[in-house]
């Protein structure tokens, strides 16, 4: 099984080039999305009037603002899926590590990957001494159990209904499931699977990371110069703008 895929990998190699910032901006610039509530609609452009009101949220129309400025990043984003919260610090290191070399292409694994998940998860689902012992609701598939679905699959050529009648037939012989299943194998083939998956689809993406990297300290930019074009003297602790 590790000679299998090692050779996998083998054939299929991409050279790393993705700015490490990049994810981090991502996620950001989408998270921005969420600041957007209540905001002007993009038809209509700020007056003084308008920022004359009682409560005119500034942070909204900053935000409203970034996004048109990085319009084709955000639409590529939401579009491509982009955003890779919980594996950015993840990606982000691996593009360091590996900038200017040649690392593993996951697309090659992809197949096996899907089948080695669905099998995981129908375990987890299905068989309550293991899911008691993996993990809690809504988190991802331990390390162990995918592994152990990858084993069961490999040795019956990827074939799920094998695999499948294969665990039922090792469940009835164990009785009880233990917390080491992977340490049994000594391999986890899809190790940082997702992780580089989304460092590729990044780097495909081909997105630049702007001289403004911070976008919060951009939009803050942002809100201080329109205060200041709008003629805000004091804006208080509710938002409620004062123009001259």
């Amino acid at each position: 099984m590790r000679e299998w895929f090692f050779n996998k990998k083998l054939e299929s190699t991409f050279l790393v080039s993705l700015d490490p910032r990049l994810p981090k901006w991502v996620n950001n610039l989408t998270r921005l999305e969420h600041g957007t509530f209540g905001q002007l609609p993009e038809s209509v452009a700020l007056t003084t009037e308008i920022a004359s009101l009682p409560g005119f949220d500034w942070k909204a129309e900053a935000t409203r603002i970034l996004i048109q400025r990085h319009r084709d990043a955000y639409e590529a984003i939401r579009k491509n899926w982009l955003w890779s919260f919980s594996i950015a610090e993840r990606v982000e290191s691996l593009a360091k590590r590996y900038q200017g070399q040649f690392a593993f292409d996951p697309t090659a694994l992809k197949h096996e990957f899907d089948l080695s998940i669905s099998l995981a998860e129908f375990i987890h689902h299905n068989h309550v001494p293991i899911s008691q012992l993996t993990r809690k609701p809504g988190t991802a598939v331990p390390a162990h159990l995918l592994a152990f679905s990858a084993l069961l699959l490999f040795v019956n050529a990827w074939d799920m209904k094998r695999a499948v009648d294969d665990f039922v037939t090792i469940s009835a012989s164990l009785g009880q499931a233990e917390n080491d299943l992977g340490n049994l194998i000594g391999l986890n083939p899809f190790h940082d699977y997702k992780a580089w998956e989304k460092l590729k689809q990044l780097q495909v993406a081909n997105l630049n990371v702007p001289l403004d990297v911070d976008l919060l300290t951009e939009r803050q930019s942002l809100v201080q110069e329109l205060q200041a074009h709008y003629h805000v003297k004091h804006t208080r602790d509710i938002g409620r703008p004062v123009v001259a």
